[in-house]
């Protein structure tokens, strides 16, 4: 997996079993009513908003990185 990208895992309402994705590079919420994951080849992957979503321990990291580099200097979490 790219350094930029994290791993996540969903299920969708009313079902049993967990599909799990790789190289995600971004994710968010849609207008329309529902979730997605922008994969590192550019694939849109739409799902239920009640969906439920566990993210890789990675994800933190890549947001923090990104976000330093937009803000072109170190941004650091704050644990609560």
């Amino acid at each position: 997996m790219a350094k930029n990208t994290y791993s996540a895992k969903y299920r969708a309402p009313g079902r049993m079993l967990w599909e799990k994705f790789k190289a995600i590079k971004g994710d968010g919420f849609l207008a329309e009513g529902c979730r997605y994951f922008l994969t590192d080849d550019d694939e849109i992957i739409h799902f239920p908003r009640e969906s439920e979503v566990r993210f890789g321990a990675e994800r933190t990291d890549v947001i923090q990185r990104q976000m330093s580099r937009e803000a072109g200097q170190p941004v650091q979490m704050v644990d609560r």
